[in-house]
């Protein structure tokens, strides 16, 4: 789902399709499902506000082609990518990942195992904080895919405290599909309670 906007926010750094997390992503005057993404956004803001129509803008500009050179080159588990999914194959369809495959992918982005420029590091990390305070450094993506009465969230990201990260990666399905106002913010909230109790938070 939406945590996959950390992948394609590198990779449109990479392919300079947006220059730096203050690229501007203009709304076209359209009705969208949330009134949050009925403007224009930065690319920091989009990815902040997960706008869906955002990214899907962004993925069209990337290609096919080049997402899936990318995609290859960053060493992100197999989509799959072709001119009809190009817009939509992270939020339905046949391509999946795990858990433990969101932890290698961001110890990668952490560590800096990626073949991507330094500069798009520092844009990414800079795009994908979420807290920072005195004591620690919360990194992190939400997402949440829905097709039909079949809800799937995540929550995943990093976090630095006294110079350690703890990678964390969450996804949960709602008991009941039709009362969700406690699974859209529980995603977040469970990892948080998490840390807290691990002392890390």
């Amino acid at each position: 789902a939406s945590t996959f906007k950390i992948a394609n926010t590198i990779i449109a750094l990479e392919t300079k399709v947006m220059d730096n997390d203050s690229s501007l992503l203009l709304w076209d005057g359209k009705k969208r499902d949330f009134k949050e993404w009925e403007k224009n956004l930065t690319l920091r803001e989009a990815f902040q506000a997960s706008c869906v129509p955002c990214f899907q803008y962004i993925a069209q500009k990337i290609g096919v082609e080049r997402m899936n050179a990318y995609l290859e080159k960053i060493n992100y588990p197999p989509m799959v990518v072709n001119d009809s999914t190009l817009t939509d194959f992270w939020l339905r369809g046949p391509s999946r990942i795990t858990a433990f495959q969101q932890i290698a992918f961001l110890e990668k982005l952490k560590t800096k195992k990626l073949p991507i420029a330094d500069k798009t590091y520092e844009e990414i990390l800079r795009i994908m904080v979420i807290e920072q305070t005195t004591s620690h450094a919360l990194y992190g993506k939400t997402g949440w895919s829905y097709q039909e009465s079949n809800n799937n969230g995540w929550f995943v990201g990093f976090i630095d405290k006294h110079n350690k990260t703890y990678y964390f990666a969450l996804n949960v399905e709602p008991k009941d599909a039709s009362e969700l106002t406690k699974f859209i913010p529980g995603r977040k909230q469970a990892i948080l309670e998490v840390l807290t109790i691990m002392n890390i938070l």
